[in-house]
């Protein structure tokens, strides 16, 4: 096997047992109605995580940004949409990945919109 295959491999299975760990540490974890305003703390920890990744001393992307609120949105029982969206630039394509809650995108909505969420 040639050392692109043997990485691809790597990154496949390091993936998979990221977001599976994360799918089942959260499936139980669903919206909850007794929160009386969920989507105004939707919008509170948009706020923190975007605050936050500007100070932070490493760069972070818009992936990285997104299913971290995407967590605290779903462990904090508010729920929320992890969307993925590509565009075209020239001959290749672009992504961004946000967040939504009811709707609406919780930051970089003025991005978003550039965006065919997949």
């Amino acid at each position: 096997m040639n050392a692109d295959l043997a990485r691809a491999a790597f990154y496949l299975v390091v993936t998979r047992i990221v977001f599976g760990v994360t799918r089942r540490a959260l499936r139980e974890r669903v919206a909850n109605p007794s929160i009386v305003n969920a989507h105004a703390r939707a919008i509170e920890l948009a706020r923190a995580v975007d605050r936050v990744a500007r100070h932070l001393p490493l760069r972070t992307s818009c992936l990285d940004r997104a299913v971290a609120l995407w967590w605290l949105l779903v462990r904090n029982g508010a729920g929320g949409a992890l969307r993925i969206g590509v565009r075209r630039e020239g001959d290749a394509l672009a992504a961004h990945a946000w967040v939504e809650h009811e709707g609406e995108v919780l930051f970089d909505d003025e991005v978003a919109q550039r965006y065919v969420a997949l």
